[in-house]
Protein backbone atom coordinates (compact mmCIF):
# COMPACT_ATOMS: atom_id res chain seq x y z
CA UNK A 1 0.00 0.00 0.00
CA UNK A 2 1.46 3.26 -1.18
CA UNK A 3 -0.13 6.80 0.89
CA UNK A 4 -0.30 10.45 -0.28
CA UNK A 5 1.25 11.94 2.37
CA UNK A 6 0.80 16.06 2.64
CA UNK A 7 3.82 16.98 4.88
CA UNK A 8 3.52 20.26 6.86
CA UNK A 9 7.07 20.89 6.39
CA UNK A 10 8.73 19.34 3.01
CA UNK A 11 11.55 21.80 3.81
CA UNK A 12 12.29 20.62 7.13
CA UNK A 13 11.38 16.88 6.74
CA UNK A 14 13.99 16.54 3.57
CA UNK A 15 16.31 18.26 5.64
CA UNK A 16 16.02 15.74 8.62
CA UNK A 17 15.87 12.46 6.40
CA UNK A 18 19.43 13.19 5.63
CA UNK A 19 20.46 11.31 8.70
CA UNK A 20 20.92 8.14 6.54
CA UNK A 21 24.06 9.95 5.86
CA UNK A 22 25.62 9.19 8.97
CA UNK A 23 26.43 5.11 7.88
CA UNK A 24 29.18 6.48 5.45
CA UNK A 25 31.52 5.59 8.49
CA UNK A 26 31.38 2.33 7.55
CA UNK A 27 31.17 1.87 4.13
CA UNK A 28 31.83 -1.73 4.09
CA UNK A 29 28.64 -2.07 6.21
CA UNK A 30 26.37 -0.56 3.50
CA UNK A 31 25.13 -3.53 1.68
CA UNK A 32 21.69 -3.51 3.18
CA UNK A 33 21.00 -1.28 0.92
CA UNK A 34 21.76 -3.52 -2.73
CA UNK A 35 18.34 -5.20 -1.12
CA UNK A 36 16.14 -2.42 -2.28
CA UNK A 37 16.80 -3.71 -5.51
CA UNK A 38 15.10 -6.66 -4.83
CA UNK A 39 11.58 -7.57 -6.17
CA UNK A 40 9.48 -8.89 -3.06
CA UNK A 41 5.40 -8.66 -3.02
CA UNK A 42 3.81 -5.71 -1.44
CA UNK A 43 2.49 -6.68 1.29
CA UNK A 44 5.77 -8.30 2.56
CA UNK A 45 7.52 -4.71 1.63
CA UNK A 46 4.68 -3.30 3.90
CA UNK A 47 5.29 -5.64 6.72
CA UNK A 48 8.87 -4.99 6.71
CA UNK A 49 8.30 -1.57 6.33
CA UNK A 50 6.49 -1.38 9.54
CA UNK A 51 8.82 -3.36 11.26
CA UNK A 52 11.79 -2.18 10.41
CA UNK A 53 10.62 1.99 10.91
CA UNK A 54 9.26 0.46 14.62
CA UNK A 55 13.05 -0.93 15.32
CA UNK A 56 14.48 2.24 13.89
CA UNK A 57 12.30 4.20 16.51
CA UNK A 58 13.13 2.29 19.49
CA UNK A 59 16.56 2.80 18.91
CA UNK A 60 16.49 5.98 19.77
CA UNK A 61 13.72 6.26 22.59
CA UNK A 62 13.45 2.69 23.94
CA UNK A 63 10.83 0.05 23.37
CA UNK A 64 8.18 1.24 25.39
CA UNK A 65 8.73 4.82 24.37
CA UNK A 66 8.55 3.66 20.72
CA UNK A 67 5.15 1.62 21.54
CA UNK A 68 3.95 5.09 22.70
CA UNK A 69 4.60 6.84 19.64
CA UNK A 70 3.44 4.50 17.41
CA UNK A 71 0.22 4.58 19.28
CA UNK A 72 -0.93 7.96 19.67
CA UNK A 73 0.15 8.53 15.64
CA UNK A 74 -1.87 5.33 14.65
CA UNK A 75 -4.94 6.44 17.30
CA UNK A 76 -4.57 10.29 14.99
CA UNK A 77 -4.56 8.37 11.68
CA UNK A 78 -7.91 6.83 12.75
CA UNK A 79 -9.16 10.19 13.07
CA UNK A 80 -7.90 12.41 10.96
CA UNK A 81 -4.43 11.82 8.51
CA UNK A 82 -3.20 14.88 8.10
CA UNK A 83 -3.01 15.35 11.93
CA UNK A 84 -1.14 11.53 12.22
CA UNK A 85 1.38 13.50 9.27
CA UNK A 86 1.78 16.07 11.10
CA UNK A 87 2.86 14.53 14.41
CA UNK A 88 5.46 11.95 12.87
CA UNK A 89 7.05 15.16 11.18
CA UNK A 90 7.80 16.47 14.40
CA UNK A 91 8.49 13.66 15.60
CA UNK A 92 11.31 12.95 13.02
CA UNK A 93 12.26 16.52 13.09
CA UNK A 94 12.71 17.45 16.70
CA UNK A 95 13.47 14.22 17.92
CA UNK A 96 14.11 11.52 16.16
CA UNK A 97 16.97 13.18 14.35
CA UNK A 98 18.37 14.99 17.45
CA UNK A 99 18.67 11.10 18.83
CA UNK A 100 19.87 9.88 16.21
CA UNK A 101 22.89 11.87 15.74
CA UNK A 102 23.73 12.00 19.96
CA UNK A 103 23.51 8.16 19.37
CA UNK A 104 26.11 8.42 16.68
CA UNK A 105 28.32 10.41 18.81
CA UNK A 106 28.35 7.87 21.66
CA UNK A 107 29.55 5.56 19.25
CA UNK A 108 32.70 7.89 18.17
CA UNK A 109 31.36 8.98 14.83
CA UNK A 110 32.12 12.37 14.37
CA UNK A 111 33.55 12.69 11.32
CA UNK A 112 30.03 10.92 9.79
CA UNK A 113 27.68 13.38 11.92
CA UNK A 114 29.65 16.22 10.80
CA UNK A 115 29.38 15.22 7.20
CA UNK A 116 25.61 14.40 7.48
CA UNK A 117 25.27 18.12 8.98
CA UNK A 118 26.84 19.71 5.97
CA UNK A 119 24.58 17.55 3.84
CA UNK A 120 21.11 18.82 6.01
CA UNK A 121 22.14 22.47 5.51
CA UNK A 122 22.94 21.60 1.99
CA UNK A 123 19.62 19.55 1.17
CA UNK A 124 17.31 22.36 3.13
CA UNK A 125 19.11 24.79 1.19
CA UNK A 126 18.10 23.26 -2.44
CA UNK A 127 14.58 22.27 -0.64
CA UNK A 128 14.37 25.96 -0.04
CA UNK A 129 14.92 27.03 -3.41
CA UNK A 130 12.95 24.42 -4.79
CA UNK A 131 9.83 25.08 -2.43
CA UNK A 132 8.21 21.38 -3.02
CA UNK A 133 4.29 21.36 -2.56
CA UNK A 134 1.79 18.61 -2.93
CA UNK A 135 1.99 14.85 -1.23
CA UNK A 136 4.67 13.21 -0.82
CA UNK A 137 4.08 9.73 -1.56
CA UNK A 138 5.10 7.00 0.69
CA UNK A 139 6.14 4.60 -2.38
CA UNK A 140 7.32 1.18 -2.29
CA UNK A 141 10.92 2.27 -2.99
CA UNK A 142 10.71 4.91 -0.23
CA UNK A 143 9.59 1.31 2.28
CA UNK A 144 12.68 -0.44 0.74
CA UNK A 145 14.97 2.51 1.30
CA UNK A 146 13.75 2.64 5.36
CA UNK A 147 14.26 -1.04 5.59
CA UNK A 148 17.60 -0.49 3.94
CA UNK A 149 18.36 2.49 6.60
CA UNK A 150 17.34 0.13 9.63
CA UNK A 151 19.31 -2.68 8.49
CA UNK A 152 22.29 -0.50 7.97
CA UNK A 153 22.28 1.05 11.23
CA UNK A 154 22.18 -2.19 13.09
CA UNK A 155 25.57 -3.27 10.90
CA UNK A 156 26.89 0.07 11.97
CA UNK A 157 26.53 -0.28 15.63
CA UNK A 158 27.40 -4.04 15.65
CA UNK A 159 30.75 -3.01 14.02
CA UNK A 160 31.43 -0.07 16.37
CA UNK A 161 30.21 -2.23 19.77
CA UNK A 162 33.19 -4.98 18.65
CA UNK A 163 35.84 -1.68 18.09
CA UNK A 164 34.81 -1.16 21.89
CA UNK A 165 35.14 -4.83 22.90
CA UNK A 166 37.98 -5.14 21.25
CA UNK A 167 39.92 -1.51 22.65
CA UNK A 168 38.70 -2.87 26.20
CA UNK A 169 40.15 -6.33 25.82
CA UNK A 170 43.41 -4.70 24.76
CA UNK A 171 43.20 -2.52 27.59
CA UNK A 172 43.14 -5.29 29.84
CA UNK A 173 45.55 -7.25 28.26
CA UNK A 174 48.14 -4.03 28.29
CA UNK A 175 46.78 -3.89 32.20
CA UNK A 176 47.87 -7.23 32.88
CA UNK A 177 50.58 -7.19 31.13
CA UNK A 178 52.44 -4.12 33.05
CA UNK A 179 51.21 -5.86 36.54
CA UNK A 180 53.16 -8.84 35.67
CA UNK A 181 55.96 -7.06 34.04
CA UNK A 182 56.38 -4.79 37.59
CA UNK A 183 56.24 -7.92 40.24
CA UNK A 184 58.79 -9.56 37.81
CA UNK A 185 62.79 -9.69 38.23
CA UNK A 186 64.38 -7.57 35.63
CA UNK A 187 66.28 -10.59 34.29
CA UNK A 188 62.64 -12.20 33.43
CA UNK A 189 60.64 -8.91 31.82
CA UNK A 190 62.51 -9.27 28.24
CA UNK A 191 61.40 -12.93 28.30
CA UNK A 192 57.71 -11.36 28.50
CA UNK A 193 57.73 -8.59 26.64
CA UNK A 194 55.97 -9.82 23.12
CA UNK A 195 58.19 -9.97 19.84
CA UNK A 196 55.79 -6.72 18.43
CA UNK A 197 56.65 -4.91 21.29
CA UNK A 198 60.05 -5.03 20.99
CA UNK A 199 60.09 -3.60 17.85
CA UNK A 200 57.93 -0.42 18.66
Amino acid sequence: MELPLAIPTPILAGAAAMQITTTVACPLRNYPYLLMGVSVPHWLTNILFLVAEFLNVSRCVGIRQAAAIHAVIGGLALIDMQLATMAGTFYLVAVHTPLHYLVCLRRGQRKSVIIATILTIAAAFVLRVMKPRGNIMLTYKFQKLVIAHTLTEWRVQDWYLERAEQREYNKRRRARRRMMQLWMPAWARERFVLDHEKNQ
